[in-house]
């Protein structure tokens, strides 16, 4: 049965306006995510997200996703540490018109530093003038390695005591 097929084009042709800012949120060396800002249309569909990997020398839209129209954050999870990544946006509407698409935003997946607090909860007949220390592999962490009274720790309430260091993420300590 030979059928025909009537496609009539949409009455709408008009291509929106593209997102106006893309801001970094939060990076890391295993994620990046980013927001846009963007004047939605009546007609939204989604959001057109491409990707280039820099560093492995890919440019213009190596990688596309298609985000939800509910939405205006993305996080990429397959980033790898030390690369840098190029993003930009467009909207897409009912009609399927694209806008062009926004400026882009550069970033670089990179460890972080992160805040780490050690609490300890002495026994209460730990003598109430006693320091307690604490004592770990990494010298760059802990001032020593493994130097059992190099690093005093501060008593913060009853028989507890604390204390912290900045470290990158993903730092494996034994302490």
């Amino acid at each position: 049965n030979l059928g025909k097929l009537t496609v009539y084009p949409a009455a709408d042709t008009e291509a929106p306006k593209p997102p106006f800012r893309l801001d970094p949120l939060a990076r890391s060396g295993s994620q990046l995510s980013f927001a846009w800002r963007v004047s939605r249309p009546a007609d939204l569909f989604n959001f057109r997200i491409c990707r280039a990997e820099i560093s492995a020398g890919e440019t213009g839209c190596a990688t596309r996703i298609d985000a939800p129209k509910t939405t205006n954050i993305y996080t990429d999870t397959n980033v790898t540490a030390g690369s840098t990544y190029t993003y930009t946006v467009q909207v897409v509407d009912t009609g399927f018109n694209v806008s062009p698409p926004s400026d882009p935003l550069t970033v670089t997946a990179e460890l972080s530093m992160v805040d780490v607090t050690w609490r300890v909860l002495v026994p209460a007949t730990t003598p109430p003038d006693d320091l307690i220390f604490i004592a770990g592999d990494s010298a760059e962490v802990f001032g020593g390695s493994y130097n059992p009274s190099l690093q005093p720790m501060t008593l913060v309430g009853d028989n507890l005591w604390e204390w912290s260091a900045t470290v990158q993420e993903g730092t494996k300590l034994l302490y």
